[in-house]
């Protein structure tokens, strides 16, 4: 799910996995 770091710089492939950062967005 992207929903949680699409505002996270840098591409997709740099960003740690949605796992966690998941409950920041909810």
């Amino acid at each position: 799910d992207l929903r949680g770091y699409q505002y996270l710089p840098g591409p997709a492939s740099l960003r740690p996995p949605p796992i966690l950062l998941r409950g920041g967005e909810g």
